[in-house]
């Protein structure tokens, strides 16, 4: 049978941990909102150098014609990014090898697939 100091003890030690990995979890957070502000003054430098952003997406992740849950919402944030960085519709499809009619679509949506209502 533990004793009512052993149990405040554990308590203790579970709560410093607690304590400790939020402050981990904030850290990764500032430092996450730190890299997101420093891209895009890199960003917003490139446009006003004149060159052109333009966004890389890897074949695989091109080519993947799944209706899966993650794959979809993973394509539309995709194109949502593309789009909001002014590619047209006709370009994301070009770039994506899919109809015209699916990126408006999912734009209509405000880029939301059906798995995420």
């Amino acid at each position: 049978m533990t004793t009512l100091t052993e149990q405040r003890t554990a308590v203790q030690i579970l709560s410093n941990r607690v304590q400790s990995l939020e402050k981990a979890l904030d850290g990764c957070r500032e430092a996450g909102r730190n890299l997101a502000a420093q891209l895009l003054c890199l960003m917003d430098a490139q446009e006003k150098m004149g060159n052109p952003i333009k966004i890389k997406v890897p074949s695989e992740i091109r080519e993947d014609r799944s209706r899966g849950k993650h794959a979809v919402n993973r394509r539309f944030a995709i194109w949502r990014v593309m789009y909001e960085n002014g590619m047209t519709e006709t370009e994301i499809s070009e770039h994506y090898g899919v109809d015209r009619q699916a990126i408006r679509n999912a734009r209509m949506r405000g880029w939301q697939s059906g798995w995420t209502r």
